[in-house]
């Protein structure tokens, strides 16, 4: 059995790719290392993304990344002053924790890899901003969509006075000859 020389390069060349290519899926499917090491003080700042039970997920401002925190009963809630005055009291209940709200939370780090927060402070100023331009969004669209009906419906009177006036002129001109 003779072998062709370039077949067998073009096969090691190949194999050469594929083992590439599995290499680098191998490296990204390699686990991330623990965004918050186990046994070790952490603070991070970020928006809270979702919330499930007792864990809220927060992407962190400096890094971009998701980071878990875990509320628990001991868990200090406390709400900053901020620009508004607030009369009541400054502890806050673990339901203040809403995506969109800006936290920062502090702890040690669990088994887990998340940040079991001893503190999250909060200041209502931001999110209240937020939820206002959220609303002031929302109110533009219903605005825009108004204003668009409104437009379409003139538009379609129009076409319909330009054919009664075709009508009007074409059985005018034909009573005439």
């Amino acid at each position: 059995m003779r072998h062709n020389f370039r077949t067998w390069q073009s096969r090691v060349l190949c194999y050469a790719i594929c083992g590439t290519l599995l290499g680098g899926l191998a490296y990204s499917a390699t686990p991330k290392p623990p965004q918050v090491a186990s046994d070790q003080k952490s603070k991070i700042k970020g928006t809270i993304v979702s919330r499930a039970g007792d864990v809220v997920s927060v992407k962190d401002t400096k890094s971009g990344t998701l980071v878990a925190v875990l509320l628990t009963d001991d868990t200090k809630i406390v709400r900053n002053h901020g620009k508004m005055a607030f009369f009541r009291h400054t502890d806050m209940d673990v339901t203040a924790m809403v995506p969109g709200l800006t936290i920062e939370a502090e702890g040690v780090g669990n088994s887990k890899n998340q940040l079991a927060a001893s503190k999250v402070t909060f200041t209502p100023d931001e999110f209240a901003i937020e939820v206002a331009q959220e609303q002031q969004i929302m109110a533009n669209r219903g605005a825009a969509s108004q204003a668009q009906s409104t437009a379409n419906q003139g538009v379609a009177d129009a076409n319909a006075a330009q054919s009664s006036a075709n009508q009007v002129l074409g059985s005018g001109s034909g009573a005439g000859t």
